[in-house]
């Protein structure tokens, strides 16, 4: 298990009921999903630990972050850095059931879905 010096813990941790909405709450995220999941933006997005949420997805990020952080540090901590401290954040959005076609129509392949993988610095990782 790791442990940073401000004492959070990077151990698995699972959070299975941490995602109760309601129905309100299910759609405004599909909303802003569609939205930022478009070509008008960045792939990536960066919600400052001490900013304030402009919609329902940041506000997601920010609770997320307080969940993980709330026990390590409060907003006043003079160890943080806070003009380095956030969430980052993006959207994969695809359509479950969906099934790849060819050019006359035939499904083939599995579905489309999001696998299990690792995220890693992309940038990072081109310069090896």
């Amino acid at each position: 298990l790791g442990v940073s010096d401000l004492k959070m813990d990077f151990g698995f941790r699972s959070f299975p009921e941490a995602l109760q909405m309601s129905d309100k709450l299910l759609k405004d995220l599909f909303i802003d999903c569609r939205y930022v999941d478009s070509s008008l933006f960045d792939s990536t997005f960066w919600m400052p630990a001490t900013g304030k949420p402009r919609c329902t997805l940041e506000r997601l990020a920010a609770a997320v972050f307080e969940l993980h952080t709330s026990h390590a540090f409060k907003p006043d901590d003079s160890r943080v850095d806070w003009a380095r401290t956030g969430v980052e954040w993006w959207v994969q959005h695809c359509r479950g059931g969906e099934r790849e076609k060819t050019k006359d129509g035939e499904r083939l392949g599995e579905k489309k879905e999001i696998g299990f993988h690792w995220d890693k610095d992309e940038e990072m990782r081109c310069m090896d």
